[in-house]
C-alpha cells in the first residue's frame, strides 16, 4: 500500500488522518511541517525519552511558562507559555528530557506555529499517547498575540470515547 500523500495546495487545515500520517512518519508533501519534524532525529534539539507507565489511565499536564525561540522573519525573540496534556498509553515523557528538549529551541529561528507543530509531532512520535494536546500562548508583538492549540487522539482513545 502506498503511503498517504498530503497536498497542502488543496487543504486549509490538517485532518485527523493527515496528523496520523505525519505521526507515523509516512511520506507526505506537507513540507512546511515535515522539513522540521522530527528535529530530534536530525540532532537539532535533545532527544525526548519516555518512562514506562505502571498504573492505569490518567492525565498529566506539563507546563512550561518560559518557552523561547527566535522569529525567522525579524530575528527577535518569541516567548510562549506551553501547556502539554497527555493521557499515556504505556509510556510517559520523562520530565528532564522534556525540559532539555524544549530548551533546545531557545536560539532557534522558527515561526511560532512551526515550533508548536514540531514539538507536537516529536512528542506524539516519541511516546505514542492515547491523547495529547498542546496549548502555546505566544506573547504579543505589535499588540497582537498568537494562541496555537493542537490535539491528537489515538484510535484506542476514540473507541473508548464512543462507548
Amino acid at each position: 500500500m502506498e503511503p498517504k500523500k498530503i497536498n497542502m495546495q488543496e487543504k486549509i487545515f490538517l485532518t485527523d488522518e493527515d496528523i496520523e500520517a505525519i505521526v507515523k512518519g509516512e511520506n507526505t508533501d506537507y513540507e512546511d511541517v515535515m522539513k522540521y519534524a522530527p528535529y530530534m532525529e536530525k540532532g537539532i534539539v535533545p532527544q525526548l525519552t519516555c518512562l514506562p507507565v505502571r498504573i492505569g489511565k490518567y492525565e498529566v499536564e506539563f507546563s512550561f511558562p518560559y518557552f523561547t525561540t527566535y522569529c525567522k522573519a525579524i530575528g527577535q525573540p518569541d516567548y510562549a507559555a506551553l501547556s502539554i496534556r497527555i493521557i499515556p498509553d504505556g509510556q510517559i515523557l520523562e520530565m528532564k528530557s522534556l525540559k532539555m528538549y524544549l530548551q533546545g529551541f531557545r536560539n532557534m529561528d522558527i515561526y511560532q506555529e512551526e515550533a508548536t507543530n514540531v514539538i507536537f509531532i516529536d512528542m506524539v512520535r516519541t511516546c505514542k499517547p492515547l491523547y495529547m494536546s498542546i496549548d502555546a500562548i505566544w506573547d504579543p508583538r505589535g499588540s497582537m498575540g498568537t494562541n496555537v492549540h493542537i490535539v491528537y487522539k489515538n484510535q484506542k482513545f476514540i473507541a473508548d470515547e464512543i462507548r
